[in-house]
């Protein structure tokens, strides 16, 4: 996205990249081109949003779930951070209860 250039847009039939970053906005925003305080507002909140990203990700840097293994995530690349597939789906809580002090829990898939 460029200053005075016009929003591109995602095809119906098109799959998201990862590592990538995609706005939401309004079919009308697409027909005026960017100016310089749209495009400044742009940029802050993917910076926000890949501040707050990097926040949640580094306080997942290496998870233990029953059986005693480490889950850790790949260090940074091109792309950007990667959770394995099997490790997709990370829920943590805890079990109250006489005998039963579950912790964190990875489900496989």
């Amino acid at each position: 996205m460029y200053l005075d250039t016009y929003l591109p847009h995602v095809a119906e039939t098109e799959e998201l990249q990862l590592g990538q970053i995609y706005f939401l906005l309004p079919l009308s925003q697409s027909q005026n081109p960017l100016s310089l305080s749209e495009l400044c507002a742009l940029a802050i909140k993917a910076s926000t949003a890949l501040t707050r990203n990097e926040m949640e990700l580094s306080s997942l840097k290496a998870l233990k779930y029953p059986g005693g293994k480490d889950v850790t995530l790949p260090s940074k690349s091109r792309s950007g951070r990667q959770i394995p597939a099997r490790y997709s789906n990370v829920r943590l809580g805890s079990k109250m209860g006489r005998g039963n002090r579950g912790g964190g829990r990875i489900d496989e898939y």
